[in-house]
């Protein structure tokens, strides 16, 4: 699975920065405001590109692209630079961040996809809300509200990777999250991660978000050694399921949820 949509002049990364001891590093939306503008500006100033971001209580995950090699002073301008205001605000000293924030790399869409779902669900996870989209302190709310950008994240920067067509790219970047209006969230189905991502790349990616060998196998109509050979990167494994999904009417209706 090579670059694809991620842009190969580029390094895309997942950012996370939590609080010392896991305290609060927002108290209010006042605090969250001034963050987000902090870093709109530190984000046009070095031309680094967003795809998602999401403020919890006590920590923020960040989802970026940038062609300079200037993470670890970026980060360090906007962490430094909220602490600042917020011990200013709230009368405190002492360190507000913990140890060094966190930076994973994004190796292709697949891995860059299942990251903004990963953010998208933060909220959820921590029992704040019963859906993502619930949470406004998150670039996945606003960008299915149908905002054209918000405060740092545009939203053509995100909807391509789903549909051409804003009103059906936002429909599956629901269903890839695994929402719906009323529900709960929940894992994205294989042939939600098959339409979006197409067959080769959607096999990693179901194994990314815990679907097992066999249960991607019976959706795909394939034998389960061949999903393991896709997942070593063996040619023949992938040959195989895109031209049995491809020959098989069946497969695109088998789900294992």
């Amino acid at each position: 699975m090579g670059r694809t949509r991620v842009h190969p002049d580029s390094q895309t990364y997942h950012l996370m920065a939590r609080g010392n001891n896991r305290r609060r590093i927002f108290d209010d939306d006042i605090d969250r405001t001034r963050f987000l503008e902090l870093l709109t500006s530190m984000m046009s100033s070095r031309g680094w590109s967003g795809y998602a971001y999401c403020l919890m209580d006590n920590h923020v995950h960040l989802l970026v692209a940038t062609q300079n090699v200037d993470v670890a002073d970026g980060m360090r301008d906007l962490l430094g630079q909220h602490a600042s205001r917020y011990n200013r605000r709230h009368g405190r000293t002492g360190h507000l961040f913990s140890e060094r924030y966190r930076r994973v790399g994004i190796d292709n869409d697949a891995h860059l996809l299942t990251t903004l779902r990963y953010i998208a669900l933060n909220p959820v996870r921590a029992g704040l809300v019963e859906c993502p989209e619930d949470w406004p302190w998150s670039s996945y709310t606003r960008v299915l509200e149908g905002a054209p950008e918000t405060e740092c994240v545009p939203a053509l920067a995100v909807l391509p990777f789903f549909h051409p067509l804003g009103p059906r790219a936002r429909e599956l970047f629901r269903r890839f999250v695994g929402t719906d209006q009323t529900g709960p969230a929940r894992r994205p189905s294989v042939s939600t991660l098959v339409q979006v991502l197409g067959c080769r790349r959607a096999v990693p990616a179901a194994a990314r978000t815990g679907w097992t060998h066999a249960e991607i196998a019976r959706f795909l109509g394939v034998g389960r050694p061949a999903i393991t050979k896709r997942l070593l990167r063996v040619d023949t494994g992938g040959t195989r399921i895109t031209r049995d999904l491809n020959a098989s009417p069946a497969a695109s209706v088998r789900n294992p949820e």
